[in-house]
């Protein structure tokens, strides 16, 4: 894996971006582009509203950072972003469950990340979907 090679210290740059789902259940999905390495992962699935999609999207690119790895993740999701930083409370149980699932694999990791909102025009991961 290319992350396998990174330094200590650097900081990997990563944009992500989520999509809910229309009316009838489907076309949502998520993704994630690496800045330094291009690397890139889009994942289409249905029944995800579009916060569940952002997180989702912010999980599948902490996962293959190896440990002690030191991220910024850019998001143009405000509300995401905020309940990252603990700005904001986050009362849905299906996205409190997905924050946890974030700040538990950072310390299981040991990652440092920083959670970083953007405009939408800005947000490279936005374009893959």
């Amino acid at each position: 894996m290319k992350g396998q090679k990174d330094k200590v210290g650097e900081v990997i740059r990563i944009y992500t971006d989520g999509s809910g789902c229309r009316p009838d259940g489907k076309g949502s999905g998520f993704a994630w582009l690496r800045q330094d390495t291009g690397e890139r992962k889009i994942t289409r699935e249905n029944g995800l509203t579009n916060n569940q999609a952002e997180y989702r999207a912010i999980l599948a690119a902490l996962e293959p950072l190896p440990k002690g790895a030191t991220a910024e993740i850019l998001t143009d999701s405000e509300n995401t972003c905020f309940q990252l930083k603990g700005q904001r409370r986050t009362l849905d149980p299906k996205l409190a469950e997905l924050n946890e699932k974030i700040r538990m694999l950072g310390k299981a990791k040991n990652l440092s990340v920083a959670f970083l909102w953007i405009p939408r025009r800005e947000n490279l991961a936005g374009k893959l979907l």
